[in-house]
């Protein structure tokens, strides 16, 4: 497979292939630049996962749960990247890792599970119904990206027509002719998957979006070199979203669904003219803490080997040099307590002091997502005005935070919602207003019941309609 060379390990657990990836050998690096760099796009971890799938399990179909992108995987253009792909294995699904070597540190690009799908009765679109319904065409040029930050090669010329509607888009996606056999080396070709994904991106705002996480991924049938792709903005347009939000069904000529998407979030890159930061992790060091050192959230790993007095000795030392250590990750021994203290975390239960209130007079939703912003943003005293991005926030933590919180609040919260309700205070308020909103349906859904009760009852005889009126 183009993106997979070769299988380098295959135990009873585990199973990593290598790809040496290459500018002169790769097309989709040679043709596709982010910010001047050429980068890996997303949607080919998903091609790589898909042919993995198809090895391990020798399934036609699949699904993809919690694809999170950590890191581009940017080649340069005179030297090969080798890139490992890293399989856990389970009996009924996998969990994979894409990750590269550098120097002496390797980094994660993206993860995620796979789980084969037994074969289901194909679904149906109505195409010409979705087209009533996106009746504003939109010009489109030789690519979906309307900034100067991405530059793609003539595979990306597959958009044919878009139409957008309320909050939604239909794109009409053909394969230029000249590159038909390329479908006979990918089941989801990368050019038509990447528009299909990103058809809406130039129609939320102005700066670059690149995606961050996909909830789920359900692939059914191979993507056809002419297809539609169907795009729904789960939240109301904001031109200065910090994220959004799609749900997406892809279709063929007749409308049969090849692939569905749900919650495909994209997220605004800050700063996207200076390069982008390496995520590092250390999986065989004991400690790792990561230091925010300047107003740009500028951020470097320190790792300890030691625990203990030696581990806290070199923190205090970082603390005197007037830095303060935002984040912890690796095997956490040590949770921050406050400057300078730091206790053992499995002896201590992790309570965060809320502050910003006149009367300090908070309620129970506001502390409970305190406490779980200090759990994932290693800090216990937070201000309930304070952003998340402010404090140490990011995209990666930003997905630990929601794990958090759907533990508490499960069906309640989309991704979206921990930018667009960035401080605990606006956070714990749309909590309320959507838990009262549920009780209400349910309220709803229980007097329903109630009256399919009587007119049962009045239709078998048992009351009558005085008796059932009074019921009422």
């Amino acid at each position: 497979h183009p993106l997979l060379d070769y299988c380098v390990v295959d135990s009873i657990y585990n199973t990593i292939y290598k790809t040496k990836f290459s500018v002169s050998r790769h097309w989709i690096l040679s043709e596709h630049k982010v910010n001047g760099l050429y980068t890996v796009p997303g949607v080919s971890y998903i091609e790589m996962a898909g042919e993995i799938g198809k090895i391990h399990f020798g399934c036609g179909s699949w699904k993809i749960q919690e694809l999170v992108f950590i890191h581009p995987l940017v080649v340069d253009a005179q030297m090969d990247k080798e890139v490992h792909t890293v399989i856990q294995k389970h009996n009924d699904y996998f969990k994979f890792t894409i990750a590269s070597k550098d120097k002496e540190q390797w980094i994660k690009h993206a993860e995620g599970k796979f789980t084969p799908l037994k074969e289901v009765e194909a679904s149906y679109f109505n195409i010409l119904e979705i087209k009533r319904k996106c009746n504003k065409k939109k010009a489109v040029q030789y690519t979906y990206d309307e900034t100067d930050m991405v530059d793609v090669g003539p595979r990306w010329n597959v958009i044919e027509k878009l139409q957008t509607g309320d909050n939604e888009v239909l794109v009409h996606l053909n394969l230029p002719e000249k590159y038909n056999h390329d479908m006979n080396e990918y089941f989801i070709h990368p050019t038509l998957m990447d528009c299909a994904m990103n058809a809406a991106i130039n129609l939320i705002g102005k700066g670059l979006y690149l995606p961050w996480r996909y909830k789920s991924i359900e692939v059914y049938s191979q993507i056809t070199k002419e297809c539609y792709s169907y795009l729904r903005r789960k939240e109301r347009g904001d031109a200065n979203a910090e994220v959004a939000t799609f749900d997406i069904v892809v279709v063929d000529n007749s409308g049969k669904v090849l692939i569905e998407v749900t919650d495909y979030t994209i997220k605004k890159v800050r700063n996207a003219h200076q390069k982008s930061e390496k995520l590092v992790e250390k999986t065989e060091c004991k400690n790792q803490y990561r230091l925010k050192r300047n107003e740009e959230y500028e951020e470097k790993s320190y790792i300890f080997e030691e625990q203990g007095h030696q581990n806290n000795s070199k923190i205090q030392e970082i603390v005197n040099q007037r830095k303060v250590i935002s984040e912890i990750g690796g095997r956490e021994e040590y949770r921050k307590i406050d400057e300078n203290i730091y206790e053992d975390k499995s002896n201590t239960k992790f309570c965060v002091k809320l502050i910003g209130k006149k009367n300090d007079d908070y309620n129970i939703v506001e502390m409970e997502i305190a406490n779980i912003w200090g759990k994932v943003l290693g800090v216990s005293v937070i201000n309930v005005y304070d952003n998340f991005n402010k404090i140490g926030g990011n995209s990666i933590l930003a997905i630990k935070l929601l794990n958090e919180i759907e533990a508490i609040y499960p069906n309640m919260v989309e991704i979206a919602d921990i930018f667009t309700y960035s401080t605990i205070n606006q956070f714990a308020e749309m909590i309320i207003k959507k838990s009262r909103a549920k009780n209400m349906m349910g309220v709803v859904k229980d007097g329903d019941q109630r009256l399919m009760e009587i007119l049962n009852r009045l239709k078998d005889g048992d009351i009558s309609i005085d008796e059932g009126l009074e019921s009422i």
